[in-house]
Protein backbone atom coordinates (compact mmCIF):
# COMPACT_ATOMS: atom_id res chain seq x y z
CA UNK A 1 0.00 0.00 0.00
CA UNK A 2 0.90 3.45 -0.64
CA UNK A 3 1.89 6.10 1.77
CA UNK A 4 0.16 8.79 -0.64
CA UNK A 5 -0.98 11.84 1.06
CA UNK A 6 -2.21 14.12 -1.49
CA UNK A 7 -3.93 13.34 -5.03
CA UNK A 8 -4.39 15.48 -7.86
CA UNK A 9 -7.74 14.45 -9.66
CA UNK A 10 -10.51 16.28 -12.00
CA UNK A 11 -13.47 16.25 -10.48
CA UNK A 12 -15.24 14.01 -12.60
CA UNK A 13 -12.97 11.52 -10.97
CA UNK A 14 -14.20 12.48 -7.06
CA UNK A 15 -16.74 9.60 -7.45
CA UNK A 16 -14.11 6.92 -7.93
CA UNK A 17 -11.80 8.73 -5.19
CA UNK A 18 -14.30 8.29 -2.38
CA UNK A 19 -14.71 4.36 -3.22
CA UNK A 20 -10.96 4.16 -3.03
CA UNK A 21 -10.07 6.69 -0.51
CA UNK A 22 -9.99 4.58 2.15
CA UNK A 23 -6.93 2.13 0.50
CA UNK A 24 -5.18 5.03 1.52
CA UNK A 25 -3.47 7.70 3.70
CA UNK A 26 -4.90 10.49 1.73
CA UNK A 27 -5.53 13.75 3.56
CA UNK A 28 -5.24 16.35 0.65
CA UNK A 29 -7.30 16.43 -2.60
CA UNK A 30 -6.01 18.55 -5.59
CA UNK A 31 -8.74 19.10 -8.00
CA UNK A 32 -7.15 20.25 -11.47
CA UNK A 33 -10.26 22.21 -12.40
CA UNK A 34 -12.19 25.35 -10.17
CA UNK A 35 -14.24 23.47 -7.56
CA UNK A 36 -18.08 24.41 -7.25
CA UNK A 37 -18.93 24.85 -3.63
CA UNK A 38 -21.00 22.07 -3.44
CA UNK A 39 -17.69 19.56 -4.19
CA UNK A 40 -15.97 21.21 -1.87
CA UNK A 41 -17.85 21.15 0.88
CA UNK A 42 -18.83 17.37 -0.38
CA UNK A 43 -14.83 16.88 -0.27
CA UNK A 44 -14.47 18.48 3.12
CA UNK A 45 -17.35 16.44 4.82
CA UNK A 46 -15.43 13.44 3.90
CA UNK A 47 -12.84 14.72 6.16
CA UNK A 48 -10.37 15.63 3.60
CA UNK A 49 -8.29 18.82 2.25
CA UNK A 50 -9.04 20.09 -0.68
CA UNK A 51 -7.61 23.20 -3.14
CA UNK A 52 -8.29 23.86 -6.98
CA UNK A 53 -4.99 23.64 -8.54
CA UNK A 54 -4.97 27.15 -9.37
CA UNK A 55 -5.08 27.90 -5.13
CA UNK A 56 -2.05 25.92 -5.44
CA UNK A 57 -0.44 28.03 -7.58
CA UNK A 58 -0.93 31.22 -5.65
CA UNK A 59 -0.26 30.18 -2.47
CA UNK A 60 2.93 29.14 -3.86
CA UNK A 61 3.49 32.24 -5.64
CA UNK A 62 3.40 33.97 -2.10
CA UNK A 63 5.15 31.47 -0.47
CA UNK A 64 8.30 31.25 -2.85
CA UNK A 65 11.39 29.06 -1.84
CA UNK A 66 14.96 29.37 -2.88
CA UNK A 67 14.86 25.56 -4.69
CA UNK A 68 18.29 23.43 -3.60
CA UNK A 69 21.63 23.27 -6.13
CA UNK A 70 21.56 20.01 -7.47
CA UNK A 71 23.90 17.70 -9.67
CA UNK A 72 23.55 16.17 -12.89
CA UNK A 73 23.78 12.70 -11.19
CA UNK A 74 21.79 13.82 -8.62
CA UNK A 75 18.12 11.98 -8.96
CA UNK A 76 15.23 13.63 -10.50
CA UNK A 77 12.08 11.61 -10.55
CA UNK A 78 11.46 8.04 -10.24
CA UNK A 79 9.37 6.15 -12.73
CA UNK A 80 7.54 3.25 -12.11
CA UNK A 81 5.80 0.09 -14.07
CA UNK A 82 1.97 -1.61 -13.08
CA UNK A 83 3.60 -4.95 -13.49
CA UNK A 84 0.96 -5.24 -16.05
CA UNK A 85 3.49 -7.82 -18.59
CA UNK A 86 5.47 -8.68 -15.74
CA UNK A 87 6.56 -7.60 -12.12
CA UNK A 88 6.51 -4.31 -11.36
CA UNK A 89 9.72 -2.34 -11.55
CA UNK A 90 10.91 1.02 -11.38
CA UNK A 91 13.59 3.09 -12.58
CA UNK A 92 15.68 6.02 -11.02
CA UNK A 93 16.56 9.07 -13.66
CA UNK A 94 18.96 11.18 -13.10
CA UNK A 95 18.74 15.33 -14.14
CA UNK A 96 21.36 14.18 -16.78
CA UNK A 97 19.01 11.66 -18.06
CA UNK A 98 15.69 14.05 -18.35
Amino acid sequence: MTELSTMVITEDCLPKFYSLANRYNLKTIVVIEDISEETRQKVKDAKYEVFSFNEVIEAGKSNRKELPSCHEDDIFTLCFTSGTTGMPKGCMLSHKMC
